[in-house]
């Protein structure tokens, strides 16, 4: 009996420690989540989309109609393409995203921009003068499985990339090459980011989606409310961290 209630209790205590080991386990991985996905500007920002049935088109208008409301200190629209990417012979298929400067630092991506490693003090003083990702409409920034598709092994920066954007009737809008000035550590997804200047004058521009970052906190609720009275789809990445806690 003494066996039993020893082999009991033993049990017991195991079976508390392994929940209290994979509860704390389950707590460290979701703070290192939200460390790594989220700034304080990312957690003042709202994305919004036009609804998907396209009755509403988000044009230059609506974008400036937004960034006019009182609650909204800053918007960053992105325009969205389908690309060919070509470097010495070798071609792939990328997404190419046409933002503006302060887009990186509302979507929070400035975090995953990796410096290219013969170059890794001068972006440490880059960083800290917080200069700007786009040094010319010729700058082009890229996700780590771009390089990989295209067997770009070592010192991507400052490497030439020929890119073809195509247009939304698939015609090429604008063909011309590009100086790579960043990369963004993602192995999974394929895409660019080029300059907004540098989409084609000519072109109708519709945008794909947009970052709109508040004054405070407080404002968040108020400018969502309006941009959905306006009939578009918001979202925030503030919602997620609120429901991972």
């Amino acid at each position: 009996m003494k066996l039993r209630s020893l082999l009991t209790v033993m049990g017991i205590g195991v079976g508390i420690g392994a929940i209290l080991f994979l509860v704390s386990l389950g707590q460290g991985l979701q703070r290192l989540l939200i460390e790594r996905i989220t700034t304080a500007e990312a957690l003042l920002t709202l994305d919004v989309a036009p609804p998907g049935d396209g009755l509403i088109a988000l044009n230059q208008n609506k974008v400036d109609a937004i960034s006019q409301l009182p609650s909204v200190a800053i918007v960053s629209p992105v325009k969205t393409a389908k690309a060919k990417i070509n470097f010495e012979g070798v071609t792939a298929g990328v997404t190419a995203h046409f933002v503006d400067n302060s887009f990186f630092r509302l979507a929070g991506l400035d975090k995953l921009i990796a410096a290219d490693q013969a170059d890794s003090q001068n972006k440490k003083e880059k960083n800290n003068k917080n200069t700007e990702i786009f040094i010319d409409n010729q700058s082009i920034v890229v996700s780590q499985a771009v390089l990989n598709l295209l067997s770009i092994s070592d010192e991507a920066i400052g490497k030439l990339l020929d890119l073809k954007v195509g247009g939304d009737q698939a015609a090429v809008v604008l063909d011309s090459t590009y100086k790579i000035t960043e990369i963004i550590n993602d192995d999974l997804n394929s895409f660019v980011y080029l300059p907004l200047s540098a989409y084609p004058a000519d072109q109708l521009l519709f945008y794909n989606n947009l970052k709109a970052q508040v004054k405070s906190t407080v404002f968040l609720e108020e400018a969502r409310d309006k941009i959905i009275a306006d009939g578009f789809v918001v979202s925030a990445l503030s919602d997620t961290v609120r429901q991972a806690n």
